[in-house]
């Protein structure tokens, strides 16, 4: 068998107080995924509602996992048994919320809904030249949605000259919603 050197039991012995330190503090967490932290009981505010007691939880507190809890606050069973708070919001009313009143969570990220990428809710994405205007994708001012998803200037658009479907005649122009003849035509 080999002889481990100074050096080589120096760097196991780092190694371990490392992982002990870690496994300490990860064994009283819950993970999501590969070492991602969503919550700690170590960060849970004080459990009002104490231990099982005869099998049973004070009035307002609900057994999860053999302890007691008020799932209203708790970041660990937040609204019922199991359902974690990410690390960084909390718990009311049963619902995890960002601590930002104006984000909710999509896709374990707290998130403005007020914008072209989430207007109105999560995913809900604006395109086509829209823009989230009070929580809708609307568009410009001066454009219109005619049959489709695109934004249109019924100003200057020939297939929509002055409204939805108003198409001018081969070879005219759209100028300010009403359909010319090019300039020197008759």
């Amino acid at each position: 068998m080999k002889e481990v050197s100074a050096k080589e039991r120096w760097a196991i012995a780092v190694l371990l107080v490392g992982a002990l330190i870690v496994s300490h503090f990860y064994s009283e967490s819950v993970l999501f995924g590969p070492g991602i932290l969503i919550a700690s009981p170590k960060l849970e505010p004080v459990n009002p509602c104490g231990p099982l007691v005869d099998g049973q939880c004070t009035e307002g507190c609900t057994p999860c996992d053999g302890s007691c809890f008020d799932i209203q606050i708790s970041k660990i069973n937040c609204g019922s048994c199991g359902n974690v708070c990410l690390f960084y919001t909390s718990c009311s009313g049963g619902e995890c919320v960002c601590p930002n009143p104006e984000e909710v969570i999509c896709s374990q990220v707290c998130t403005d809904i007020h914008t072209d990428s989430n207007c109105g809710g999560c995913g809900n994405m604006c395109f086509f030249g829209t823009t989230c205007q009070d929580d809708v994708c609307e568009c410009p001012d001066g454009e219109i949605k005619c049959s489709g998803p695109y934004c249109i200037d019924t100003d200057s658009d020939p297939a929509n000259c002055g409204g939805c479907g108003v198409t001018c005649s081969w070879g005219q122009t759209c100028e300010n919603g009403n359909c010319e003849c090019p300039d020197g035509g008759g």
